[in-house]
């Protein structure tokens, strides 16, 4: 299962993928999402001390908030990277990528694009070197 990095979450819909039970600050259950439907934009998320799980906050019309407990398997991961939330080995990959000297990044790229003018070469002077020789002509 990717792993996400909280702060990515803050600001996306999260949308359930089983049923998933929405509480209030006390832990009481206001009601139910059917799997498939949103349960919200997020808006911040908070710990539980007893137990240390996050719960995700929400605010419904009236700006009440209300809260979902995170449990893996809940939230419908393709959602989320729909709306661009990268995992945190995808945003330590980019910020590598991001960290190269131009110098670097224009070579790794002129590397591949020399490979592809060297291949795209053989293949022409094959043509044209077995045109020459005849080996189209009809006998």
């Amino acid at each position: 299962m990717p792993t996400f990095n909280a702060s990515e979450i803050i600001g996306k819909t999260l949308f359930a993928k089983s049923d998933v039970n929405i509480v209030n600050a006390s832990g009481v259950v206001l009601g139910k999402v059917k799997a498939g439907n949103p349960i919200g934009t997020v808006y911040s998320w908070i710990t539980d001390k007893s137990n240390g799980d996050i719960l995700w906050m929400f605010y419904d019309s009236s700006q009440n908030p209300y809260y979902v407990r995170h449990k893996e398997g809940l939230f419908d991961v393709k959602e989320l990277r729909e709306q661009g939330v990268m995992t945190t080995k995808e945003r330590e990959d980019q910020a590598k990528e991001d960290a190269k000297p131009w110098y670097q990044k224009l070579g790794e790229k002129a590397g591949k694009t020399f490979i592809t003018i060297v291949i795209v070469f053989a293949v022409v002077a094959g043509i044209i070197y077995a045109a020459k020789s005849g080996v189209f002509k009809k006998k």
